[in-house]
């Protein structure tokens, strides 16, 4: 019992990787550090819900995550403190997309970036 709890964290810190996971690693990271055999619990519990919800012709369900993470640097100034600029110096979005492919049972069988 206690091999498969060993086991089981191992996977959970393979797949999860911690909560900044995400954000910092590219789609293509992403994608490898899913292992086969993941469950569809699993991932929702680390990415939440997908952005959207398919189906193989065989029925099996495809998700795809659309993350995005947009960063404002702000500076204030004087335009900004008299209203005439919104401070804002720079915007930085970066969007991660990744789908994932299950089995009848619910388990990862692919994963694969697609950005």
């Amino acid at each position: 019992m206690r091999q498969v709890f060993i086991a089981m964290a191992a996977l959970g810190c393979l797949i999860l990787g911690g909560p900044a996971a995400a954000e910092e690693a590219s789609s293509q990271e992403i994608a490898a550090s899913i292992p086969i055999g993941t469950t569809k619990q699993q991932l929702e519990a680390h990415y939440g819900t997908p952005t959207s919800v398919a189906f193989s012709q065989e029925g099996n369900e495809i998700w795809t995550y659309d993350i995005k993470k947009v960063r404002v640097e702000h500076k204030e100034g004087l335009l900004s403190t008299l209203g005439l600029s919104s401070g804002t110096e720079g915007v930085d979005e970066t969007v991660r997309i990744f789908r994932v492919w299950f089995d009848q049972n619910g388990k990862v069988t692919a994963a694969k970036a697609l950005q």
